[in-house]
């Protein structure tokens, strides 16, 4: 059997770090958001406060006394800690590997990116000034990872755009923003599955129920496996197991119900080997091992496939995709030792 190491590589599953951060980051009423997005940095204005001595928090409490003097001479605000907390969050909170939201206007459009850099000064170009560029030189580079249309994000994330700081914390949102962006992954040891239910019409109930029937009854995978449900027409199914073969299982389950076996092929003899890496079989007794899966799948099939299919179920296609090949390249290489061994 294959090791959690094996499959997280053989898959490409993310192993997301537990101590990642999220953040929201305005973007001016989306007047930056454009060219955050294309030249992949964030920024933060009040160019004249950019010393980062000054904003170190210590024991002085006469440089923060005097910082927040400044602040309040400069900018006329009775609030100076609304114009220092952003700066401090952007030059020392803000981790590389941290995860960042940047909203179009009306935050129609929500881009996902990771920050790659460390906090650095900007010094603006001529071309820069002719363009009319951004010209906030507290900088931090990102690497783009998402673009979510309004109508396709979490419902729950719309309560973190009521935030109107210029950065705002969005770990309070982790799981919700680590489903948008991953499909199947792994953080602190749990591995998680979210499938997508793409119907527009009313869900049926027995349809859901067929579902959780095929999963936690013929896939047996229901000690190890928790689910959440969100199924609003659209909506979404979260598997949570402590077993990343569990959720491979139901994504395996699901697609041979939905699809007949065509998509893993009943025609690539191979298709039970996923889950052994025994090469010791024979060419006829593989042979009878896989005509055995096959009817147990083709009885499911005939069971469930008609209600699964009524919920328009999406599940991770690059997934399935490294499925397909290594089950070709398994298959090859079990016909190729078989062959020398006769």
């Amino acid at each position: 059997m294959y090791s959690q190491e094996d499959l997280l590589k053989m898959f490409n599953i993310p192993e997301i770090n537990p101590e990642r951060q999220y953040w929201l980051v305005r973007t001016d009423g989306g007047n930056l958001w454009e060219q955050f997005k294309v030249e992949g940095f964030i920024c933060i204005g009040w160019n004249e406060f950019s010393d980062k001595n000054k904003f170190k928090l210590d024991d002085n409490q006469e440089k923060e006394i005097l910082l927040k003097e400044e602040i309040r001479s400069k900018y006329e605000t009775d609030k100076p800690g609304t114009i220092i907390n952003p700066i401090r969050r952007f030059m020392f909170d803000m981790k590389i590997g941290d995860i960042i939201m940047i909203p179009s206007e009306g935050s129609n459009i929500i881009t996902f990116g990771e920050i790659s850099s460390d906090f650095y000064l900007y010094e603006m170009t001529d071309e820069d000034i002719d363009e009319e560029k951004c010209d906030y030189i507290k900088r931090r580079n990102f690497k783009f990872l998402k673009e979510v249309n309004r109508p396709d994000l979490d419902p729950i994330l719309f309560k973190m755009f009521q935030a109107h700081q210029v950065i705002s914390s969005a770990n309070n949102y982790a799981s919700v923003i680590d489903r948008t962006l991953e499909s199947i992954y792994i953080k602190d040891g749990i591995s998680h599955l979210k499938i997508d239910v793409k119907t527009k019409d009313p869900i049926k109930g027995k349809s859901l129920y067929m579902l959780q029937k095929l999963i936690f009854d013929e896939l047996d995978v229901s000690k190890d496996v928790d689910m959440k449900i969100n199924v609003q027409s659209p909506g979404f199914l979260e598997f949570i197991s402590n077993n990343i073969w569990n959720l491979i299982f139901i994504i395996l389950g699901i697609n041979v119900i939905i699809g007949g076996g065509k998509m893993f092929g009943f025609e690539v003899p191979g298709i039970m080997n996923i889950f052994s890496k025994r090469k010791e079989y024979k060419r006829a007794e593989k042979q009878q091992q896989f005509e055995q899966h096959k009817e147990i799948f083709e009885q499911m099939k005939d069971m469930y496939g008609e209600d699964l299919k009524k919920l328009h179920i999406e599940t991770p296609n690059p997934f399935l995709n490294q499925i397909v090949e290594i089950e070709t390249s398994l298959n090859q290489a079990i016909t190729s030792t078989e062959d020398d061994e006769s």
